[in-house]
């Protein structure tokens, strides 16, 4: 379809990209009633791989068949084959290494939505990084904006591993902030994100002080003592994490 190919080579619009989507024959009503509700990282990739399916399997003009049905075989791309082959051995051993030591049947039941979550980014962010690989050099804008999507999957992806890991680690759940962010107009959720931000600077500077202290430090409460401020440190730097994430979301 023209279309496609136009969006593609074009300014990758979300709004003209989900009414090309719900022209075509193999739409899904339950993904385009979900691409419907607006543009945010996870539906502009679902947008995205969907479309790019939709440009690869679509149908060429019909010809006459002649007598000789053989001459219209046309011959096998050996490259095409064993690119595709050779993303599914990189999308499988990545996965491997990515989920090496935790199974979601060992996770609590609050964490497991966490690791769906992180599994299907990781595998968006696998199919945007092949998307990117086959862009044309000179198609710059179009390069950059793909990247932004990678990088905006790989920060929530990183929090959702910072939660995961702390359990795997200490078979302790972290804590997850109050969202304090509704009903903040934009210049709000600004000064709130610049906040944020500063206060991770500061307590960053903080742990450090404290890593060098446990460092000399001999006596064992008081290592014990360190070691458990360092942690609580850790655990409010995620939560402010969370937070600015969810900010970028929303702005």
């Amino acid at each position: 379809m023209e279309a496609i190919e136009e969006w593609f080579n074009g300014s990758l619009d979300y709004q003209q990209g989900v009414i090309i989507y719900a022209s075509l024959p193999t739409c899904n009503h339950r993904t385009l009633r979900q691409l419907q509700k607006g543009r945010n990282s996870r539906n502009m990739s679902v947008l995205v791989s969907n479309l790019r399916k939709a440009k690869s399997s679509r149908p060429k003009k019909s010809k006459p068949i002649p007598k000789k049905i053989e001459k219209l075989v046309p011959p096998v791309k050996t490259e095409d084959v064993s690119r595709e082959i050779n993303r599914k051995v990189i999308a499988q051993k990545s996965a491997e290494k990515e989920y090496d030591g935790i199974r979601m049947g060992d996770l609590p039941h609050e964490l497991r939505p966490k690791f769906s979550r992180a599994r299907t980014l990781f595998y968006e962010m696998i199919e945007l990084k092949f998307f990117l690989n086959d862009m044309e050099a000179s198609d710059r804008e179009n390069a950059l904006q793909v990247i932004l999507e990678i990088e905006k999957r790989d920060e929530e992806r990183d929090l959702l591993w910072e939660a995961l890991n702390h359990w795997k680690k200490f078979k302790k759940l972290l804590p997850e902030p109050k969202d304090e962010l509704d009903g903040l107009d934009p210049g709000k959720l600004y000064v709130k994100k610049r906040n944020l931000t500063s206060s991770i600077t500061k307590i960053s500077k903080r742990i450090q002080e404290k890593e060098k202290a446990l460092g000399k430090e001999t006596d064992g409460h008081k290592r014990l003592l360190l070691k458990s401020s360092i942690n609580k440190s850790c655990e409010t730097i995620h939560k402010h994490r969370v937070l600015i994430n969810k900010i970028n979301q929303r702005l």
